[in-house]
């Protein structure tokens, strides 16, 4: 077990790391030792205010590494994409923090468990902390754990975990056409059900996956960002309606998503749901 000490020592040491997002030059799935520090250091990278229950969890440093470790690769290649396609407004966007808003609060259930580098302003939401920016890593790293098997519950045989295998170059088009941040999420999450649609992977499955990555429930209740779930899951809804081939796929997910995040947070339910 890992003490809140032990954690706390390792956020003060390491402070100007916090939040980072680095990518780790080993290769995520061909590293098969690694050790607790590595996996804490990956949690620390990702901004996770949580480490100590994460580490705790049972699972293994490596499991633990490669899940942080996955996000904190897919945020930088995110970042490098916008700045391949000659968007540095995008960029400038997606590794930019922002101050919490009064009303966004962390749920008092979850508090206890916080724990952040001595000195750092808890108002201050770190860039890979925002809910847009947190989904779409996310995303792209449970792709890539369903296309390796670490993921149950969506593939069956090899065959079908491929279905599952995309890289962040695939998706050039959404940075191009992006408006701004939630417009790419949105963006992204079409474009994966395309490509899904594409490997003849079914609506309710699509659904249920972009339903996982973009109705955030730990990210709302940590940082009390219910407001900018709901218009995430509503631009999910309008994009998939205008893409004109996606025909059944809005009303699932929006049956799984907006049931999700509709009391996340204090229990109250968000107008904008209904």
């Amino acid at each position: 077990m890992f003490s809140s000490e032990r954690i706390q020592s390792n956020l003060n040491l390491n402070k100007k790391n916090f939040g980072r997002s680095a990518v780790d030059s080993r290769p995520l799935w061909e590293t098969t030792q690694v050790t607790w520090d590595d996996a804490i250091a990956a949690g620390r990278d990702h901004s996770c205010p949580v480490i100590k229950k994460v580490v705790n969890s049972g699972k293994s440093e490596l499991d633990i590494w490669r899940s942080y470790q996955g996000k904190n690769n897919a945020f930088c290649e995110i970042s490098n994409l916008f700045l391949n396609v000659g968007r540095p407004d995008l960029h400038s966007t997606w590794t930019h923090g922002e101050l919490r808003k009064k009303t966004e609060k962390t749920h008092l259930e979850v508090k206890p468990t916080f724990q952040y580098p001595e000195g750092h302003n808890q108002r201050i939401l770190l860039a890979n902390a925002r809910l847009a920016q947190y989904c779409v890593s996310d995303h792209f790293k449970t792709l890539d754990h369903i296309a390796h098997g670490a993921i149950i519950g969506y593939a069956k045989s090899e065959e079908e975990q491929h279905k599952y295998s995309v890289t962040v170059k695939d998706y050039q088009s959404c940075a191009l056409e992006a408006v701004n941040i939630d417009h790419f999420t949105s963006l992204v999450a079409v474009k994966t059900a395309q490509i899904l649609k594409s490997r003849r992977v079914d609506d309710q499955t699509i659904a249920n996956l972009l339903s996982q990555n973009f109705a955030q429930t730990g990210s709302v209740r940590e940082y009390g960002q219910q407001n900018h779930a709901s218009k995430i899951v509503s631009l999910i809804i309008k994009e998939i309606k205008e893409c004109g081939t996606l025909p059944n796929l809005a009303s699932k997910f929006r049956q799984t998503a907006r049931a999700k995040i509709e009391k996340q947070y204090l229990g109250i339910k968000n107008p904008k749901l209904m």
